[in-house]
Formats: C-alpha cells, structure tokens, sequence
C-alpha cells in the first residue's frame, strides 16, 4: 500500500547491536501470513477503507499480529454475524498501533502510523471501537490525547463488549470439557478481561473451568517484548510447568484469551511427548462450539507443530498458488513465523 507507514524502513540499528527486522520484511511477513492462512476462505478484515466509507455501528481493531493466528479472527466475525452485530474489522500492518515503530526509537513513523489508523476507525463513524490488542488499547492509552478522537475515546475490549452482548440461553451445545484459562492480571484492563472472560465461559453448558494460580509479572499480554523482559527460555519453561499443573489437575484444553498467549501457550509444548501435551483452544472457540457455529482450523499449531519448513511449505503449496503469492517470499513468512518457535512436535 502506497500510504502503509507500517513497512517503511526505519533507523539502522545501533552499533554493537544485532540488526533489526527490516519493516518491510517484519510486517510483510505478517501480512503475507495473513493471506496465507485465509486463503481457502473469506478473509474477515479490511487492511484499508472502502470508497463508499460505510457507516457501521462498531469497528473491530484486530492491530497487526492476530494475523498470525487467523482463525481468530475468522472465529469472532462469526461470533460477531451470529449475534447480529453491525461491525467492520480493521487488521494487519497497515492497522498497526506504532508500538513496535516507537521502540525501535522510529517514533516520527509511529505516529504517523498511529494517526493512519484512528483516521481509517472514524471513516466509518462507529458508535464505538472494540479493540483485540493489549497493546494497541495500551499504546493509546499512552499517547493520551495527542491522537484522541470521539471514537477512540469511546473504546472497550472485544471481551467486555461478548461478555455483555452473550446470554446464557444463546449457548444450546453442551461442551463437556475441564478447561484450565491462561490470564494476565495486575493492569485494570487485563483484571476486567478477566472477569469478562469467566463471564462468558460460565454461560457454556458443560464447561468446568479449573482454578489455576497464574504466572506473576508476565505483562498484559504474552507479546514478544513481555518474552525479552522476562526472559524467552525462562518464560517458555515457566508456562510449560503451568500447562503441566493443568494437566495434573485434569484439564482437557489450556485457554488462551489474547492471539499472543495463543501463539505461546502452544510453542511451550514442543518437543513435548504427545501423551504430555494438553490442547489450546481460544476462548472464541469454545464460544463457536456452543453456539453450534464452523470450528475454523488453527493453522498456527498446524504450521509450528510440524517444524521443519519444507514440510510447512508442503502443507501450504494449494495456498500459496490461490493467494498468487511468490514461493520464495512465502518461505520467508513460512520461516518466520512458523519454523523458528523450537522443534518440531514428533512424538
């Protein structure tokens, strides 16, 4: 995109320092990931506006990263149609916060980002914006009012809007299934998603959910910059014991709320023995399972569970052909957002 401020280049990195990512390939990478896992299907986000501008009562903001995790997306705009919501979503790079942009030190491009953005949510004069992102929502709230309009101003979760939207009698399918949910807690935010999640899953017929202690100090979100604060290795080994802990208390599915805590809470299990690992379902997911809605393939566990990229290419093949997507530059993305989490599951 001509006007994309997300993938331009950015400052060199500083001396004594391994180079950065270039943003054309950090979020070209992201966006050709996107197109990947929806190839087969109807992609539920707009990377811009349409000409016509039309109005809708609520905007989605996927931000840039849930991308890697499609299915949830696809999932919570069917979650979305079946309870009737006028919305539009607005994902990928080119609805990106300018987080990663303001530290990396790029904070001109951050902004100019970030007032990309909030332009393309008050294009369609929403009633109200519902954010995905910790980071995004957090960003914002950073900034204050330097990028303050009425329609950021009047923002709530995509979990606070579900957790009032839903009613016990929408969920006809029992899901009789011992559910162990991966939260973050400490930040106002996160503690009210928290209670938005235990909210909605207590309106799921057959659903019991485990009480678990929760990791401390892991941020509002499982990003990629709570991972360099707290240590990769350290973290990855700390929430493989708490899917263990899980396990040995009799869950059948660890939960992840946010699209980066889904992404972890699987790469914590490779290598692991298949009889040791447990399943990781989003909290949309079990909502679609009792409101009797498709279950949509999670290609990110699909893809990082097989590891090798030459087996991730071939699993991919049909759609890199049908997204028209250069073979090459789809190894790329492959590469990085699928074969370098760890080994392969192949036990």
């Amino acid at each position: 995109m001509a006007d994309d401020k997300s993938e331009q280049s950015g400052a060199p990195a500083a001396a004594g320092k391994p180079a950065a990512t270039p943003y054309p390939e950090l979020f070209g990478n992201v966006r050709i990931t996107g197109d990947l896992l929806t190839a087969d299907a109807t992609r539920p986000w707009f990377a811009g506006v349409p000409a016509d501008k039309p109005h809708h009562q609520y905007v989605i903001w996927l931000g840039c990263q849930m991308l890697r995790t499609a299915h949830l997306a696809q999932t919570l705009d069917d979650v979305m149609k079946h309870f009737s919501v006028d919305q539009v979503m607005l994902g990928g790079p080119s609805n990106c916060c300018g987080t990663v942009h303001h530290g990396r030190g790029d904070v001109a491009i951050g902004e100019s980002m970030t007032r990309q953005t909030v332009s393309k949510f008050d294009a369609f004069t929403p009633e109200q914006l519902l954010y995905w992102c910790p980071s995004c929502d957090n960003h914002l709230r950073i900034k204050g009012e330097e990028f303050s309009t009425e329609t950021t101003r009047n923002r709530i979760s995509v979990i606070e809007f579900l957790s009032r939207a839903a009613s016990k009698e929408k969920f006809t399918v029992d899901v009789p299934l011992r559910v162990a949910v991966h939260m973050h807690h400490g930040f106002v935010e996160q503690d009210k998603d928290t209670a938005g999640i235990k909210n909605l899953l207590s309106m799921i017929p057959g659903l019991e959910l485990i009480d678990m202690p929760q990791l401390e100090d892991i941020g509002r979100h499982c990003s990629d910059g709570t991972l360099k604060k707290y240590g990769k290795e350290k973290f990855l080994t700390e929430l493989a014991e708490w899917i263990a802990e899980a396990k040995r208390r009799g869950a059948d599915r660890v939960i992840s709320v946010y699209h980066s805590c889904h992404r972890q809470l699987v790469i914590a299990q490779l290598g692991k023995r298949a009889e040791d690992r447990v399943g990781v379902e989003n909290y949309l997911t079990l909502m679609a399972r009792s409101l009797s809605l498709p279950l949509r393939e999670d290609v990110f566990t699909k893809l990082t569970s097989l590891g090798d990229v030459d087996e991730i290419m071939e699993a991919m093949s049909d759609r890199i052909q049908k997204a028209g997507i250069d073979p090459g530059r789809a190894r790329r993305a492959l590469t990085a957002h699928f074969a370098s989490n760890g080994p392969p599951n192949k036990a």
